[in-house]
């Protein structure tokens, strides 16, 4: 087990994240407080269903109120990550306003 302020986890992120995957607990503190634990999971899910599973987790999440729902089919780093670069004949501003607009 091992302790880290959150400033050094955040600078050197990739090799706290190799000791993680080679088994050790990482015990993140900020301010000489305990804040987080970081460790492998205990369970992962292999089943076919989990997609199902994490949607009807989310879908009860939604019906309780505690979050809300993406409202986009897809996201632009989707699309850029597709073409490899983002279309100019977008309306960047009309696209702000619709991400926003729960905000207002």
């Amino acid at each position: 087990m091992k302790s880290v302020g959150v400033k050094e986890l955040k600078s050197h992120l990739s090799q706290y994240l190799k000791l993680v995957k080679s088994g050790e607990v990482i015990i993140v503190t900020d301010h000489n407080k305990i804040v987080a634990e970081i460790s492998q999971p205990t369970k992962v899910l292999t089943d076919d269903n989990t997609n199902q599973k994490i949607e009807a987790y989310l879908d009860k999440l939604h019906s309780e109120g505690k979050i809300n729902r993406a409202t986009r089919s897809h996201s632009l780093v989707d699309s850029f990550q597709s073409t490899g670069k983002l279309s100019n004949n977008r309306n960047w501003k009309n696209i702000y306003s619709k991400l926003r607009e729960d905000r207002i």
